[in-house]
């Protein structure tokens, strides 16, 4: 039997694991992951670049934790252990939102007005997508919060002053690709709860199966850009190791066929958003290798 001291370090680890994947930290670390792979692939100074790590953490966890709590009702039932954690926590969430999102404006003096225009454009727009619309349009809601996820990749280009180039919105394409089929996958975990609502993914309009192997031609599609940047030398060679992306995820995409729900959300929430720390780590390893 489990002694009263292991029960408590079970107890309290479980409840880390738990605010890490549920309370949206996770995610915020992946995003700001990505912003780090732009930033190195802009050879800019990261000590500099150290706010903008900041500032996407934050603005991915008000916006995580905002939109989760006003979907608690109808979240029950596609994702019960993250509704769960939530609703048990609800004030303090309320309370973290708050701190998150006066943070973000605090910190604001810090950087130059364009900036911080930028970032407020990011934190509303992040704040108030227009989900119904999806009932309309098909996958809109995963259109829409990839290319705001997507978006934060430009914080250097404003931050810096920089110009946008050729190579920077070919990667910038990468990326967007690549969160869209993100955000569809997210889907798979959800579509009995969105049939129900009546909102039109991919799921629900064709089924798990298509909708899986739709991803499994985004999959490979997203690399065109990425590939087109390091042949046309926009981007450095060693950009060319995130193709090792590729096989993980084929990896999860396949892996989801022989799931049941609770394993798919676990893949969701531990592979699919910890894709992007995977980025930063081939990019790591790609430019110590090919330099």
């Amino acid at each position: 039997m489990m002694n009263t001291w292991e029960f408590k370090i079970k107890t309290i680890f479980k409840s880390i694991w738990d605010e890490v994947i549920y309370g949206g930290h996770f995610v915020a670390i992946s995003n700001a992951a990505v912003l780090l792979v732009a930033i190195i692939l802009l050879n800019l100074n990261i000590d500099k670049s150290f706010i903008l790590l900041v500032f996407s953490y934050l603005i991915v966890l008000t916006i995580y934790n905002a939109n989760h709590l006003q979907e608690l009702r109808s979240d029950i039932k596609s994702n019960p252990e993250r509704t769960k954690h939530i609703s048990k926590n609800k004030n303090a969430y309320m309370i973290k939102v708050a701190i998150s999102g006066l943070l973000i404006l605090f910190l604001l003096i810090y950087v130059n007005l364009q900036t911080a225009i930028f970032i407020i454009f990011l934190l509303i727009g992040g704040l108030l997508y227009p989900k119904k619309v999806t009932k309309k349009i098909l996958g809109f809601k995963d259109y829409y919060t990839a290319l705001f996820w997507s978006l934060i990749v430009f914080l250097p280009i404003f931050y810096f002053n920089m110009s946008v180039g050729y190579g920077f919105i070919l990667f910038f394409l990468f990326v967007l690709i690549r969160s869209v089929l993100n955000a569809i996958y997210f889907d798979l975990k959800d579509s009995k709860a969105d049939k129900k609502e009546g909102l039109l993914t991919f799921p629900v309009y064709f089924g798990e199966s298509k909708t899986i192997n739709i991803l499994k031609i985004l999959n490979i599609v997203s690399f065109i850009p990425l590939v087109a940047a390091v042949f046309t030398a926009s981007l450095p060679l060693f950009s060319i190791s995130l193709l090792l992306v590729l096989p993980y995820c084929f990896f999860y995409l396949n892996k989801s066929l022989e799931t049941k729900a609770s394993s798919l959300r676990t893949i969701s929430y531990i592979l699919v958003d910890g894709e992007y720390i995977c980025w930063l780590l081939i990019l790591l390893i790609g430019k110590v290798m090919i330099g």
